[in-house]
Parts: C-alpha cells; structure tokens; sequence
C-alpha cells in the first residue's frame, strides 16, 4: 500500500551547539491519494477506505553547518491515528524523512 499526504509540522526546536539541534512537536496530516498493488494486474485507489486526516508526532535531530545556510536533518514520525475507515483494523504511519535545506536569512 502506498498512501500519500500532505503534511504540516509544528515543531520546537533546541539548538544544542556546534550547529546541532533536536526538533518535537506534533504533524497533521491530509491524504491525497492511496493506491494498493495487485499482483500481475496493476493498483487500484483505496482512498475511500481511509480517513483523510491524520496526526502524528515527530522527533527529529539535524546539524546546520558553520557559518552557512545549508542544513541536514533526520526526523521519524510517529501516527498515532488510526487511518483506516472501514473496518476494525487499525493501521498507523511511522516514517522516516530525511532532509536538507537552505536559510534565506540569519
């Protein structure tokens, strides 16, 4: 199953030093899509099946380098939703992101 949303973190962060820092705080979540792979046939869309919001929360650690806007950060993201609509099932997301990124200005 491949499900895929769009997500809004709201996360705090504690600069720890020598550029590093950690990041928590909860993600909302909208699914846009959902599709389930069918051996030798194809996929087929199961958004219907799913509930369209879901919550999480996210940890994460990162380092942003010496005098520079360039950045790298590792967060895991823990579903604490149950995104399954339609039976009494319960599926979670748990992912793992791994970024980098750039500061405009200081």
């Amino acid at each position: 199953m491949s499900v895929t949303f769009v997500n809004l973190p709201v996360l705090g962060q504690l600069n720890l030093g020598s550029g590093f820092f950690i990041q928590s705080g909860p993600q909302f979540g909208i699914i846009l899509g959902a599709q389930q792979k069918i051996d030798n046939v194809g996929s087929s869309s199961i958004k219907d099946q799913l509930k369209s919001l879901n919550f999480s929360w996210a940890f994460g650690t990162g380092y942003r380098l010496a005098n520079s806007p360039l950045g790298f950060n590792l967060r895991y993201n823990l579903g604490f939703s149950n995104i399954n609509a339609n039976t009494t099932v319960t599926s979670h997301t748990s992912t793992w992101q791994i970024g980098a990124y750039f500061m405009f200005k200081n």
